[in-house]
């Protein structure tokens, strides 16, 4: 009995050194003859067909209509963007665009900011236009270079500086969370009753400078909202700003008429020419 388990025990120890001896001996192999992960073939399917030149860009859309029209005939990458431009601005513009898969759209938008590029020659000229578009009810960005024909907004009449309309446009402010279009005013002094603490009035001769005003799309026509008056009030040294709201009466200083309706009396005056300078 002594016997066999003495041999039991000692082909188990054989058997379990045979194991390990493998196992060793396994691995020296596959670390020897192992592939090279570079070297590792790569399956799947791909194209074969070569590569296709970019299809060119159609420039002429007829009737006159070309890209590069308000960017010196220039257009696409030929056009180098450069510092400048301006922002916080509005100009209302009518235009037909181009897109990147050259369909034509009639759009009006809202201009709110734009930035500069350059032509080979070195002439600077606009090259994108931030705005709100009416036709997407949503802000985009505009190639100038894509513009085929702009018009003024108000005018309906047609552009033939683009960049000028641009840098002359007037600026915008923040103002009791509504974006104001500013704009410089001449008129002569005006006398108003004034809410600066509430409850009382205080009457004050003022030299209005500029106004703030919005003016958003009702039906087919535009509407402008006057918001407030900035100008000069008499015995201050600094412009003051006068907010619409608190304002319960206006007079002309001239002929002392009383201005029952200060909106219009302001808005339907032909504005200054603003005077903002150019970045």
């Amino acid at each position: 009995m002594i016997y066999w388990t003495v041999m039991a025990v000692l082909g188990l120890i054989a058997f379990g050194v045979i194991g390990w001896v493998g196992i060793i001996i396994y691995a020296a192999v596959a670390t020897i003859f192992e592939k090279d992960p570079k070297q590792t073939k790569v399956t799947g399917t791909y194209d074969r067909r070569p590569a296709r030149d970019k299809a060119p860009m159609r420039v002429d859309y007829g009737n006159g209509l070309r890209l590069g029209r308000y960017t010196a005939g220039v257009y696409g990458d030929a056009l180098t963007q450069v510092d400048g431009g301006k922002k916080n601005i509005f100009s209302r513009l009518v235009i037909t665009y181009a897109d990147a898969q050259e369909d034509l759209t009639a759009r009006t938008i809202d201009v709110q900011s734009f930035t500069l590029a350059a032509t080979p020659d070195g002439e600077i000229v606009p090259f994108n236009l931030t705005a709100f578009c009416e036709l997407r009810q949503a802000q985009r960005n505009f190639r100038a270079d894509r513009i085929l024909l702009a018009a003024d907004g108000a005018t309906g009449n047609d552009l033939a500086d683009l960049l000028g309309t641009l840098k002359t446009a007037p600026k915008t402010v923040s103002f009791d969370r509504k974006t104001a279009i500013v704009q410089n005013v001449t008129t002569g002094d005006v006398e108003i009753e004034y809410q600066f603490r509430a409850p009382n009035f205080k009457r004050v001769k003022v030299r209005p400078t500029q106004i703030g005003y919005t003016e958003q799309a009702k039906g087919n026509n535009r509407e402008r909202c006057l918001l407030f008056v900035d100008g000069m009030m008499e015995g201050k040294s600094t412009p003051q700003r006068f907010k619409l709201d608190r304002i319960q009466a206006a007079f002309n200083v001239e002929n002392g008429a009383e201005i029952t309706n200060l909106a219009a009396f302001f808005l339907q005056k032909k504005p200054a020419q603003a005077s903002v300078p150019f970045a």
